[in-house]
């Protein structure tokens, strides 16, 4: 289960990239959501966003083409709950799940 606050929010948007709108090189990438600062795991990029969004953002691109990272982190597991197919739709669910529960639950669980 994953939690997007509105400070998430604000970072999904700026790393967003689609076909035919790719994120710039300078476009943040998305951190894991178990990752925090002081735990036992070096900051690692989140995979759900790299299957979603890496294959449009440049930044991921140029990364894979360097060998920095392996191609196979653009691909969604096969043990996987269902993701996003982009961001609209996450912002899309999020609403619903808000008005739902209210504005205090201003977070998206999936």
């Amino acid at each position: 289960m994953s939690l997007f606050s509105d400070d998430d929010m604000v970072k999904l948007e700026r790393a967003d990239g689609s076909p035919g709108g790719e994120a710039a090189p300078s476009a943040p990438a998305m951190s894991c959501h178990l990752d925090q600062p002081g735990t036992a795991h070096a900051m690692r990029l989140c995979a759900g966003w790299l299957a979603v969004v890496g294959p449009h953002h440049l930044g991921i691109r140029m990364a894979v083409i360097a060998g920095r990272l392996p191609e196979q982190a653009l691909s969604v597991g096969q043990d996987w709950a269902e993701l996003f197919a982009n961001l609209d739709q996450l912002v899309a669910e999020r609403g619903e799940q808000i008005a739902v529960n209210g504005a205090a639950k201003n977070t998206l669980h999936r």
